[in-house]
């Protein structure tokens, strides 16, 4: 899955930061949540900034596994009017 406002070219050259999050664990099921950054990372600036929630689940030999991976970004989508 690609990160929002990115080409496939683009992914090469950006990082994520996590700004803040939260990571709650309860029996077979976990959730980190939190704010993100996407940095270019040859000129420093940011390409967008938004939320994020993962869902993890236990599996029934005991390894995390990855249910849902949810985002969406806070930076206003261009629009292409004239």
């Amino acid at each position: 899955r690609r990160p929002p406002r990115s080409t496939l070219l683009d992914i090469r050259r950006q990082r994520q930061m996590c700004i803040r999050d939260r990571t709650v664990v309860e029996g077979d099921l976990g959730y980190k949540a939190g704010r993100f950054e996407l940095i270019d990372s040859t000129t420093g600036t940011s390409v967008d900034e938004g939320k994020y929630i993962q869902i993890w689940k236990r599996s029934a030999q005991g390894y995390w596994e990855l249910h849902r991976d949810m985002w969406n970004s806070s930076v206003a989508q261009e629009t292409g009017g004239s």
